[in-house]
């Protein structure tokens, strides 16, 4: 029996990698011109930021001399890791140069190269930690399409930062999750996990790794205490730990030193120019003065917030909307749609379905980690909005880390992570109820709480529900998109007002009520808001209503 299991588990793999494999044939296909002949480059930062540098670097070591000395800052200094401020020193750069060097000389080709070798390592990682989340075959291969073709991937050949912060934070998760949650306290275990976060201290974007490792402890402390006693406990945790430390802290000590000789001072990636768009948050005082402020300010570690808060790049509760709504973005439009609200450059697009799917997870799926990750989930989606989402602000003057991370829409993987989980636990639900119930009826004891006789039943429950959630969420976010979009309207009370809301429904209406609420909410409020009603209608036609519609057909 073990040994027809294990050639299960094999064809299981073999056909996992044979699906990868396709899906991505199709994305080297479309992306051609740019892999094989490298007859054109990555857009926006990456052309403008990324890619001089990388051509100097890689240059460098195509000539046979490795490039100790920076010629970009301060006129010229040691490749000190701030200094550096990308990610060259990274394994897979050094690896795809040094290799690649041996077919081509063309930087350009190496830096597109490099680019897509990073985004799979990205999505391998992703995958490895999603994998035994899923409970059939179906669900995992279904995780391949959403990773290669959604803004998962293609987000970063436009925004250089999302792919920089973000990289190492699977891995991380993997080795996080192998120790805490499996219980595999194996030295390459913690020897891999400190190694991956001292890599991130090649540059500012360690940054982002310390506020993901925040939210999921915070996630454990809250919700799985037990987890964490267990860990404490383990025999051997001492020398562990201790040993980990010290590779973090050895990985880190270039930074530290740079840090110290520079007086706390980093010279900005991009210099604030006198003439420049952020010289209207400091009130009475000259234009030119307030720039000069600002520029003063602006290579210190702790800069003052209102420099933060004028001149960081943050999403907006567009990207949020816009998820189900490609169509409407500045940054996907096509031909013959004209983009609406005013999203920013980190776009979100996973497909409708999946959207669902997320959503079913939350109010549905199971699983132990559930909580964990909807801190992971929270905590990101409302730091990506930046000042408006509240959490910007305090974490900034408690959590140091924070000092560093100066354009929050970077983290929308970080968002996006949790938002695959979710997705998974949707899934499994639809796969372990489909000879049943999709959502459980209500306990008696909160169906004889309910005022109203008539709600006792159940499908008048959810009507009952799909009525409020709706109501309050098509309410809610056209407030949000009309009342709070300025950095000094905060988002936080509509967002915890939708989450009183779904937690009541949920608990004296029901699941139903509350999951179709927030469908039907969503689709409404992005009919309403959108300019190109004829696209989006049929969009949700061919993408949302057709396949539901098969489903419940097959089920009943």
């Amino acid at each position: 029996m073990n040994a027809s299991a294990g050639n299960t588990t094999k064809r299981y793999i073999h056909i996992e990698l044979l699906a990868w494999i396709i899906v991505f044939s199709f994305l080297v296909y479309g992306l051609r011109f740019m892999l094989i002949f490298g007859t054109t480059t990555l857009a926006h930062d990456n052309y403008y930021w990324y890619y001089p540098v990388f051509h100097f670097f890689a240059e460098n070591i195509i000539n046979g001399q490795y490039p100790w000395w920076n010629p970009f800052t301060h006129g010229g200094e040691p490749f000190y890791p701030v200094s550096l401020h990308f990610r060259l020193l990274d394994p897979n750069t050094l690896i795809t140069i040094y290799l690649g060097k041996l077919f081509t000389n063309d930087t350009v080709l190496l830096f597109n190269w490099n680019r897509i070798i990073q985004s799979l390592i990205m999505l391998l990682g992703v995958y490895l930690v999603l994998r035994p989340v899923a409970k059939h075959l179906i669900i995992r291969i279904s995780l391949i399409p959403i990773l290669l073709f959604s803004s998962f991937m293609l987000g970063s050949f436009r925004q250089d930062g999302i792919i920089n912060q973000f990289i190492w934070i699977p891995l991380i998760t993997y080795f996080l999750l192998r120790i805490v949650y499996y219980r595999d306290h194996r030295w390459h275990n913690w020897l891999l996990l400190s190694g991956l976060i001292g890599l991130n201290w090649q540059s500012y974007f360690f940054s982002g790794t310390w506020i993901f490792l925040l939210f999921f402890f915070a996630g454990l402390l809250c919700f799985k205490r037990t987890l964490l006693r267990d860990a404490l406990a383990t025999k051997g945790l001492l020398p562990r730990v201790l040993v980990s430390a010290c590779i973090i802290i050895a990985m880190a000590a270039p930074n530290i030193i740079l840090l110290h000789d520079k007086n706390n001072y980093i010279y900005p990636a991009r210099g604030l120019q006198p003439t420049g768009n952020y010289n209207t948050f400091i009130q009475g005082k000259d234009p030119r003065q307030s720039d000069y402020a600002e520029m003063e300010n602006a290579g210190k570690i702790k800069m003052p917030y209102n420099l933060i808060a004028s001149s960081g790049s943050f999403s907006t509760i567009w990207d949020f909307i816009q998820i189900i709504s490609p169509e409407g973005n500045e940054f996907l439009k096509w031909h013959g749609t004209s983009p609406w609200g005013s999203s920013s450059e980190s776009y979100m697009y996973f497909g409708v379905l999946p959207w669902v799917l997320f959503i079913l997870g939350i109010v549905a799926g199971e699983h132990d980690l559930k909580r964990v990750w909807g801190v992971l989930a929270l905590g990101s989606g409302l730091l990506m909005l930046g000042p408006p989402g509240g959490l910007h602000y305090l974490l900034y003057h408690v959590y140091p880390p924070m000092w560093f991370f100066r354009h929050t829409h970077c983290l929308v993987l970080f968002f996006s992570f949790p938002f695959l989980y979710f997705y998974v636990l949707g899934c499994n639900h639809i796969y372990t109820t489909v000879h049943t119930s999709l959502f459980r009826n209500r306990a008696n004891h909160v169906r004889d709480m309910l005022p109203l006789a008539f709600l006792r039943d159940n499908h008048a429950a959810d009507i009952m529900g799909v009525l409020i959630v709706s109501i309050v969420w098509v309410t809610a976010i056209y407030l949000m998109t009309h009342t709070a979009s300025t950095h000094t309207g905060y988002l936080l009370p509509f967002i915890a007002l939708l989450f009183f809301t779904g937690w009541a429904v949920q608990k004296y209406l029901g699941k139903g009520g509350l999951f179709f609420g927030i469908v039907v909410g969503s689709v409404l409020s992005v009919f309403m808001l959108s300019s190109n009603k004829l696209y989006f209608s049929l969009l949700m036609l061919l993408t949302l209503i057709a396949p539901l519609s098969l489903f419940f057909f097959i089920r009943r």
